[in-house]
């Protein structure tokens, strides 16, 4: 089990997911106070409650976004919150 910082495990199976996941239409993050991973996908749309956690998402530094395999190989996507993901990696694993 990964716990993070605060002694709140991490949803590895979400996580898992997130990373594996290559469909750009999908969007993930890690909400570095409870662990838990969020998910959007632009195939459902935004619901009045998706557009509320999203703008919180944007405004908080408790959240990283998850970029999957497909953004790595795209240079302006895959570098963009590379450090936190570094960071995350490092102390989580």
């Amino acid at each position: 089990m990964i716990t993070l910082p605060n002694g709140k495990p991490v949803d590895l199976d979400m996580l898992e997911t997130a990373m594996e996941d290559s469909d750009l239409a999908h969007r993930y993050f890690l909400n570095l106070v409870s662990g838990e991973v969020v998910f959007f996908s632009d195939y459902l749309g935004l619901s009045e409650e998706d557009e509320r956690l999203l703008e919180e998402i944007d405004g908080s530094n408790d959240f990283i976004s998850l970029l999957h395999r497909a953004c790595l190989n795209k240079s302006d996507l895959g570098f963009r919150g590379l450090p936190e993901r570094l960071y995350l990696f490092q102390h989580l694993v």
